[in-house]
């Protein structure tokens, strides 16, 4: 998803895991170098992608950080994802409901919600209805964590479900 976002091959991708080892950030800004210093990602791994002049106005401003696995055996990788604590969550079909992403991540950012995004990728990998079933097991899960958007209109985090792979 990170590369397809960016519109360029980034960050290493593989059925092997760990794949990420460290935070690699995409900027489509100059003036986000100060903000991925902060963020102790080293100039090795960032990146600034060539892109079209209508993309680049588009992205303008925008700063992507894919993170390491938070529930990797690697202990620095889950070190590296507590310091920088997104507020775009990527789960897949496999790892929605892991104990550890709500409990550890999702539940203490509650009263950020508002301003978060929960994705559901490889939503191609899902037949039929799946996709919806799991969309809706993870919005109740999300709604017991106390981040989903709320019943009466409250403010809540925006949950989407997409492919990278297919682009739905």
């Amino acid at each position: 998803l990170f590369n397809s976002l960016a519109g360029v091959a980034i960050s290493e991708t593989g059925v092997r895991r760990p794949t990420t080892a460290a935070p690699i950030a995409c900027s489509w800004s100059d003036g986000s170098a100060s903000l991925i210093e902060r963020l102790g990602i080293p100039p090795r791994l960032r990146r600034r992608p060539l892109q079209s002049a209508e993309s680049e106005a588009q992205l303008r401003g925008l700063v992507l950080i894919d993170l390491p696995d938070h529930d990797s055996a690697a202990v620095q990788h889950r070190e590296h994802v507590d310091r920088i604590l997104a507020l775009v969550w990527v789960v897949d079909p496999e790892k929605y409901a892991d104990a550890i992403l709500h409990e550890r991540y999702l539940r203490p950012m509650a009263g950020h919600a508002e301003v978060m995004f929960i994705v559901l990728n490889q939503i191609d990998r899902l037949p039929g209805e799946a996709a919806e079933q799991v969309l809706d097991d993870l919005r109740r899960l999300l709604d017991e964590d106390g981040i989903a958007l709320g019943e009466y209109g409250e403010p809540g985090a925006t949950v989407l479900a997409l492919s990278a792979l297919t682009g739905d």
